[in-house]
C-alpha cells in the first residue's frame, strides 16, 4: 500500500518570509527606535522615516547577520536602522569590515552626506 503524502505532512522551508507577524513586529520596534532618534548604523546619519521607500535615503530594516548566513530576520538584536543607499552599499560586507572602513574615513556617505548621485527617480 502505497503512503500518501500531504501538502501538511511535508516539512517546511525556513523562508525569509515565514514568520510575517514577528517581521512587521520587529520592523516596528525598529521604526520606533529611528523615531527617537537612532541614527543609520553604517553612516550615523538621521534617518527621515517619511521619505518614499525608494528614496535613497529612507528608512530600511538591515540584517546584521544576514539570514542567508544563519542571522534571524526578526530577533530585534540583529536588526539594525539603516538608509537604502547605506545598505546597498554594504551589500555582503560584515558588520567588523564597516566598522573598519568607518574607521578610516572610506564610508561615501559618511555622516548622511550623500556622495552618490541617484541614478533614478524615487
Amino acid at each position: 500500500m502505497a503512503v500518501r503524502m500531504t501538502a501538511n505532512s511535508l516539512p517546511r522551508k525556513r523562508t525569509r518570509y515565514s514568520n510575517g507577524h514577528r517581521r512587521r513586529e520587529a520592523r516596528r520596534l525598529v521604526i520606533q527606535r529611528v523615531e527617537s532618534g537612532e541614527p543609520c548604523w553604517i553612516c550615523k546619519g538621521q534617518i527621515d522615516v517619511s521619505l518614499p521607500p525608494r528614496h535613497p535615503r529612507a528608512l530600511e530594516v538591515d540584517e546584521l547577520v544576514p539570514f542567508s548566513r544563519g542571522g534571524s530576520s526578526y530577533f530585534p538584536g540583529n536588526l539594525a536602522p539603516t538608509h537604502r543607499e547605506c545598505n546597498e552599499w554594504r551589500g555582503d560586507k560584515s558588520v567588523e569590515e564597516v566598522e573598519k572602513m568607518r574607521v578610516l574615513g572610506l564610508i561615501p556617505f559618511c555622516g548622511g552626506v550623500s556622495a552618490v548621485k541617484p541614478t533614478a527617480p524615487w
